[in-house]
């Protein structure tokens, strides 16, 4: 099994406005992330380098010198009908959602969009890449992605995945030796 990274983009404009899924661009410490991202990765003898099809983390692995691959199945979550709004526009302009869907964030599908379950059916490709890459693998990608790549991998329940705190600006890494797993999280500083 794989050497593993995992790191969501950098932070986006989106993120500052607190706006849900969308396709914009990088902020100036999102920049700033994509550059020292590049720069740890390259140090690092690397097979494979995926990303979303979205510019936040094609622009966030630009940096990295190993050739990439854009895989829609990275793609975050699709929020449908509420897609590009806050989580305050939700609540305010679709109570029944924002309600539904804190009762089994896990099962819940957006209407015209996704379910955090129907990533894990999204994603089947991406765990076969995985399973068969012998070295390292680099994934950046979008928050609800990670926790459902990250949940399987280190077996947590589904309906806690929804819930696993990926932060921005931060690689996860995974070694994978015979079923055991050595995590570390390194955090670094944007400012």
């Amino acid at each position: 099994m794989p050497l593993i990274y995992l790191s969501r983009h950098g932070e986006s404009e989106y993120n500052t406005e607190k706006r849900i899924g969308g396709n914009s661009e990088l902020t100036l410490n999102g920049q700033h992330y994509s550059s020292i991202l590049g720069k740890y990765i390259n140090n690092i003898s690397v097979e494979t380098v995926l990303t979303s099809e979205l510019i936040r983390t094609i622009n966030t692995a630009k940096h990295i010198k190993y050739q990439k691959r854009t895989m829609k199945e990275l793609n975050e979550i699709n929020a449908g009908i509420c897609e590009n709004l806050t989580y305050a526009d939700v609540k305010n302009m679709y109570p029944e959602i924002y309600t539904e869907r804190k009762k089994n964030k896990y099962y819940y599908r957006y209407p015209e969009g996704e379910s955090y379950n129907d990533l894990l059916i999204r994603l089947k490709y991406v765990f076969d890449i995985i399973n068969n890459t012998k070295t390292t693998i680099v994934i950046v990608a979008h928050q609800a992605i990670l926790r459902i790549i990250y949940g399987e991998l280190m077996n947590i329940s589904k309906l806690e995945q929804p819930y696993i705190s990926i932060p921005l600006h931060t690689i996860i890494q995974l070694n994978i030796n015979n079923e055991h797993i050595n995590e570390k999280k390194i955090k670094f500083n944007v400012q």
